[in-house]
């Protein structure tokens, strides 16, 4: 049925509701109230159990308890001349509190003139299960009761037209508002104010405004604001003091006009501080920010951390992992109260030109995929890790590529690694450390600059067990730089762990673009080679070897020549020192001369000398490099005969065989063998004029050793029969050198055992 609020008849029981009864609209249909005056009554009920109750009104509604609207309740209000809903008026003293809304259904103020006067709402909790319609202009007011002034939604809040739809306490003083589930969305911004108090959002969505530029439907300026993984959406917050939890993947909080100090802690105070998410701090001009990041458990951000406006931010954090972006608009001080902090940065760090991140006393972790743009100024603590960076500056800090913290696996060494960065500059009070393992890349850390360099303070070189540094010949190019001639690039002032082991040791090139570590031996000579001897092959390739000067540098330019005792080699015989990069190996090659001669072994001898004013008080004596050659000229032809043999001999007698190996020339063999077939139906017994062996297959072999040419060698072997019948086998002989003649290289054997 459908009814009027002063038809007293409509009523059980009959009569029209004043403010002392307790109203409960529970049948079917439509109701009006429309006497021209506020109604008042003590508790009112919207809808009952399968009942779809609504109430339309264009008067003021003043409920001095509770407002519940029922899943099939609804309450229509035209709300064009500013209507009210709730406790006592706005200004008047509120005697009727507490006050409770509690909405399953559907609350819709109507602004039907587009006058934007809104509607007022007053009550001490607010429980939204259901759904709101709030036009621009509204008020919606929290009173401090007998409990705390919440509002909580799990529901739907849709804010129509223009203007703002505002959620305060009448003083302005203090209320807890919370987004539990569902949505705040429309196009008029629904702003939360008050001086004391918390937002909390833990699920459901805040779209942006409707009709907006990616502006958040719902702006608060409560000091403190709380985050537990809410599903998505954006908010606007001002005056924030704290910042508990942080956004998921597509959450946006903007903050702006923040408090100078702001709190940032995990949703349950007992883990790091992560961010999914984005958050934009917007300090006003002028403003210094602090933000001191997760207390005692630090601070991660996957998502994008923007600080903008304002004259200088400050992050206080114990540790703080980045894996997304983090950008700032004005110089940044990461720093801890007491110890260092930890900055570890696998993502983005961006810093505007003309500002800096400066880190005091802490280290600052470049992973392999972080990139840092804009200028680093490390005070103290450490710099390590690979990755790149923009400009650094080290006042008093170690710079360490590589890691000492477990890192991406795959590399030779994983505590090695390259730090890249656009320019770097190294004052009297910093230090590098280099880590070598090996000479080939990836195997030592590296520092590669596009653009200046300025060394000063220490160089620590560390070489990495097993690996045997500081030989001449090893040059590793730990740093390369673009900045030739752009300025100054100076010196290390002190050095360690250049000297690596007996007659080892690194010295240091430093040209223009590079800087190298060079190996060489220590000690009075003033030159030496490595290997100190060759050994070369006739008709082989040539054998490198190099030449290093000892520790006196040169006064001037040097020659280094060399040349052959015995004309037995040919190869590098004059290369040039200059003086500019004398403390490089020299790179030498020796080749042995294939005279065509068959000759034995024999030797040579490189003499290597310094030419030159340069060389100073250095002494003269020659550099003496003995070679040994092989030669390729010999051949000799062998040949295997059998001599003599014992015939018609029974089971069990020993017999003796001869065989003859003859060298036909034209040279000496060398590591002559004389090897069988498997035998069978004969056993090896024992021989003589050659070391002879029996192997696992039943085969014999016999080691001859050199025959000159033309010479003979006799070998016989006693053998004992096994079995009856006649056994055959076959005899070879071999050398090392070449045998023109493979046809005479073998002999049959054949014995009959009766």
């Amino acid at each position: 049925m459908d009814g009027d609020w002063d038809d007293a008849g409509a009523w059980t029981p009959a009569g029209v509701p004043t403010e002392t009864d307790n109203v409960c609209i529970d049948a079917s249909g439509t109701y009006d109230v429309e006497i021209g005056a506020p109604v008042t009554v003590n508790n009112l009920k919207i809808g009952g159990t399968g009942a779809w109750a609504t109430v339309e009104t264009e008067d003021d509604l003043l409920i001095k308890r509770n407002l519940l609207i029922e899943v099939n309740g609804r309450l229509d209000m035209d709300v064009s001349g500013g209507e009210y809903l709730g406790g006592s008026p706005h200004g008047h003293p509120s005697t009727f509190l507490p006050t409770y809304f509690e909405n399953y259904g559907t609350l819709d103020l109507n602004d039907t003139s587009g006058s934007g006067s809104g509607a007022t709402l007053r009550f001490n909790l607010y429980d939204n299960y259901g759904f709101m319609y709030l036009p621009g202009g509204t008020s919606v007011l929290l009173e401090v009761g007998t409990s705390f002034p919440w509002f909580t939604n799990l529901g739907f809040i849709l804010t129509e037209g223009s203007g703002e739809v505002e959620v305060s306490h009448p003083d302005h003083y203090y209320l807890m508002f919370g987004h539990l589930r569902g949505t705040i969305g429309g196009s008029a911004p629904l702003r939360i104010h008050a001086d004391i108090g918390m937002f909390w959002w833990t699920g459901g969505t805040l779209p942006s405004l409707v009709g907006g530029s990616g502006q958040s439907v719902l702006r608060t300026d409560l000091p403190d604001v709380a985050f537990n993984a809410p599903t998505g959406g954006n908010i606007e917050a001002t005056r924030v003091k704290q910042i508990q939890g942080g956004m998921e993947a597509g959450g946006r909080l903007v903050l702006s006009e923040p408090a100078d100090t702001i709190d940032f802690w995990s949703y349950d105070g007992q883990s790091p501080w992560v961010n999914h998410g984005e958050v934009e701090i917007q300090a006003q001009p002028g403003q210094q920010v602090e933000l001191e990041m997760g207390s005692w458990y630090g601070a991660e951000n996957s998502g994008t951390l923007a600080l903008t406006g304002g004259a200088e931010f400050s992050m206080e954090v114990v540790s703080f992992l980045n894996t997304g972006t983090v950008s700032t608009e004005q110089p940044l001080r990461v720093y801890k109260a007491w110890g260092g902090p930890d900055f570890q940065n696998a993502g983005l760090v961006s810093v505007a030109t003309g500002s800096e991140l400066t880190l005091e006393d802490g280290t600052f972790t470049s992973e392999r995929t972080g990139v840092m743009q804009g200028t680093l100024r490390m005070v103290g603590g450490t710099l390590e890790g690979g990755g790149s960076l923009g400009t650094v500056f080290s006042e008093g800090a170690t710079v360490k590529p590589g890691f000492q913290r477990a890192t991406l696996p795959g590399l030779p060494d994983p505590r090695l690694g390259t730090l890249s960065a656009g320019s770097l500059f190294l004052d009297t009070a910093s230090e590098l450390v280099l880590q070598v393992a090996d000479t080939m890349p990836g195997t030592y850390d590296r520092v590669s600059v596009a653009g200046a360099v300025g060394y000063g303070g220490k160089l620590t070189v560390r070489t990495l067990s097993p690996f045997q540094g500081g030989v001449c010949g090893q040059v590793i190019p730990v740093i390369t730089d673009g900045g030739k001639g752009l300025v100054p690039r100076g010196t290390f002032d002190s050095w360690s762990g250049l000297n690596t082991g007996p007659n080892r040791a690194w010295r240091l090139h430093n040209p223009t673009g590079l800087l190298a570590l060079v190996g060489y031996r220590p000690g009075p000579e003033p030159l030496y080679a490595t290997p100190s001897t060759l050994a070369l092959s006739e008709g082989g390739g040539p054998e490198v070897y190099r030449v290093c000067l000892g520790d006196v540098p040169p006064t001037g330019d040097l020659v280094l020549e060399a040349s052959s005792a015995l004309a037995q080699t040919s190869g590098t015989r004059r290369v040039d020192i200059p003086l500019i990069d004398w403390m490089l190996p020299r790179l030498m090659a020796a080749r042995a001369i294939d005279d065509g001669w068959v000759e034995g072994p024999h030797v040579d001898t490189i003499r290597h000398v310094l030419v030159g004013a340069g060389k100073g008080g250095s002494p003269s004596s020659p550099v003496l490099v003995p070679v040994t050659i092989t030669d390729n000229d010999g051949a000799a032809d062998l040949s295997l005969i059998k001599v003599s043999q014992e015939d018609n001999q029974f089971v069990g007698d020993t017999m003796d065989t001869v065989f003859r190996v003859t060298n036909h020339g034209p040279t000496e063999s060398s590591g002559s063998t004389v090897s069988s077939t498997p035998l069978s139906g004969l056993a090896f017994v024992s021989a003589s004029g050659a070391t002879c062996a029996l192997d696992g297959a039943g085969a014999v072999t016999c080691e001859v050793g050199s025959i000159p040419p033309g010479g003979q060698v006799d070998i016989t072997v006693s053998f004992e029969g096994a079995t009856v019948g006649v056994h055959t086998s076959t005899w070879t002989v071999t050398g090392e050198q070449p045998d023109a003649d493979a046809t005479n290289d073998d002999a049959p054997y054949s014995q009959r055992v009766n």
